[in-house]
This record gives structure tokens, sequence and C-alpha cells, in this order.
């Protein structure tokens, strides 16, 4: 799962990004946003066990009128 708050004043739609080595990169959106609000979204991998101590990429890019893209890199416990 993926979480993300909007610490911004304006709303704000993200196109999030979950890659794992080996596995089809999954999409999911965070739309509309608010000022101090908070949505997360969950990706599934199949065979998950496999995974555990590799490394995964978390992104997201934004698609209102900016171009900010958030990267995180972390290793699944």
């Amino acid at each position: 799962a993926s979480s993300s708050t909007n610490r911004s004043a304006s709303p704000l739609n993200f196109r999030a990004a979950a890659a794992v080595p080996g596995r089809e990169r999954q999409h999911r959106p965070f739309t509309d946003l608010g000022p101090g609000e908070t949505q997360t979204v969950e990706y599934r991998f199949p065979a998950g066990r496999e995974l555990i101590g590799r490394r995964v990429r978390l992104s997201l890019n934004e698609t209102n009128d900016g171009p900010r893209t958030h990267v995180l890199e972390l290793v699944i416990p």
C-alpha cells in the first residue's frame, strides 16, 4: 500500500506506480486529493512472498499543472 497526503493549498491529482524487478509495473490514480487529505492505494503482486528482501520503487507523477515527481525506493520487509 502507498499513502499520499496533500500538504498544498489546492487539490492535486497524481498517477502512482509501483515497480518491482521481474514483475509488471502497476499504476494507480490519486484523484482530487484535497488540501490536508490522505489517500491510500494498494498494489498486489503475484507470489508476493518471493519479493521479501527485494527493492520496490514507488513513484507519484503529478497530473495537474506541475511536473512534480516523487520517488521512493525501499526494501520489501
